[in-house]
């Protein structure tokens, strides 16, 4: 599969829940683009971080990703067509409410 092939399911995907609040509104695949995150070096000064690279979308997905846990970032685009940057929730590994049922007993 290319990019541009995950693009338009990622676009299905997008549109079909429109009241969404955390995602923003696209209408077609130029609203946003894909990318991959990679680590900086680290240097002595400054710590590595996360940089997005978008990818061509004639790429095939398994050209760009090494191993099967690699994951794609969005980067919608504002109404005047400049790139936001990528927000990323990570959902907790552990149910907060749970722990806090065991703490009380």
């Amino acid at each position: 599969m290319t990019f541009n092939e995950a693009k338009e399911r990622t676009l299905s995907a997008l549109t079909a829940f429109p009241d969404e609040k955390d995602v923003p509104k696209v209408q077609s695949i130029e609203d946003f683009e894909i990318c991959v995150g990679r680590l900086s070096k680290k240097s002595p000064d400054t710590a590595a971080k996360l940089e997005f690279e978008i990818i061509d979308g004639e790429k095939r997905m398994r050209d760009v990703f090494s191993k099967p846990w690699e994951v794609a970032y969005l980067k919608f685009r504002n109404s005047d067509g400049t790139l936001r940057p990528v927000l990323v929730k990570f959902a907790p590994l552990i149910d907060e409410d749970a722990e806090n049922e065991e703490d009380d007993e």
